[in-house]
């Protein structure tokens, strides 16, 4: 009887469509992303703005409300296209740990002083629906195609972990029974002394 598992040629025609599909995704989000940097007339690119620096959180204070706001929505710029970076890039996926973008919060901390990505405490800039709410779901459409990509790994990781889990429990059973023996030893060990 003839195998029905996938040859070699159609598994390697399935990954370059994943690949394209998921390329194709990232070239989308990327594009709109740009149209939203021509829209707001603000760029991630590397600037020399003096707010584009780490900042204590006096300094960000003093710093002037138009400054605030547009080192806050640069750095929101610069963590989406991080994200739509990481779809086709698994060394920068396994690079940047997921708890710096999961969620609006944990984007809204993340912090790396090399890539320029700065934190911001208000979580109205965030909002779905607020002023930036494109720009959000942009981010939370990358979001979703870097966990799509990741899938088969955690996948293969879960496997990973459930097999040693039986090792460890047939493991553990292994040795409760030779504990139990080495105990029915020492107590048959103790009855033989007593008899002399």
């Amino acid at each position: 009887m003839a195998s029905r598992a996938p040859s070699l040629a159609v598994k390697a025609k399935r990954a370059s469509q994943e690949k394209a599909r998921g390329s194709a995704h990232a070239t989308d989000i990327r594009r709109r992303l740009e149209l939203f940097e021509a829209k707001v007339g603000v760029t991630r690119d590397a600037t020399s703005e003096i707010w584009d620096r780490p900042m204590e959180q006096a300094d960000v204070f003093r710093t002037s409300p138009a400054d605030k706001g547009k080192r806050t929505l640069v750095s929101v710029i610069r963590k989406v296209s991080l994200l739509i970076d990481m779809i086709d890039d698994k060394s920068l996926r396994t690079a940047i740990f997921v708890d710096c973008y999961k969620d609006r919060t944990a984007l809204r901390a993340w912090t790396d002083h090399p890539r320029k990505l700065w934190s911001w405490k208000d979580p109205v800039v965030d909002k779905p629906d607020g002023r930036y709410g494109e720009l959000i779901s942009l981010y939370y459409e990358a979001l979703a195609a870097v966990d799509a990509a990741d899938k088969g790994k955690k996948f293969k990781l879960q496997q990973r972990i459930d097999e040693l889990e039986r090792i460890v429990a047939a493991l553990e059973d292994q040795n409760f029974e030779q504990m139990n023996q080495i105990a029915m030893l020492m107590a048959s060990v103790g009855k033989s002394d007593a008899k002399r």
